[in-house]
């Protein structure tokens, strides 16, 4: 991630930031791509499973399943109970067409 900032990428891609990070850690990884963001000039993609911190980062929030975008909203019209919805009612449909 040091290695991206300090160079000239346009597009940034990181694969859950968050993870085995303490809460500190987590929060100066938070903090540095909410001041990337705000300089402006980088595309960030974030995957993370964290939805409360998700939507604290992300202008727009995609979910996927088998490689399809099933739902996308801006992080600012949705909300962790509905995510966790469409999560819940995703995996109930792949199991029941999975196990006929």
């Amino acid at each position: 991630m040091a290695r991206a900032v300090n160079s000239n990428a346009r597009i940034l891609l990181l694969d859950e930031p968050l993870a085995a990070m303490n809460a500190h850690e987590a929060a100066l990884i938070i903090d540095l791509v909410l001041r990337l963001k705000e300089k402006g000039g980088l595309l960030i993609i974030v995957t993370m499973h964290k939805y409360a911190q998700t939507l604290d980062i992300a202008d727009r929030i995609m979910l996927m399943q088998r490689g399809r975008v099933t739902y996308e909203q801006r992080s600012a019209n949705t909300s962790v109970a509905e995510l966790m919805d469409i999560v819940r009612r995703e995996y109930r449909a792949m199991r029941a067409t999975t196990a006929q």
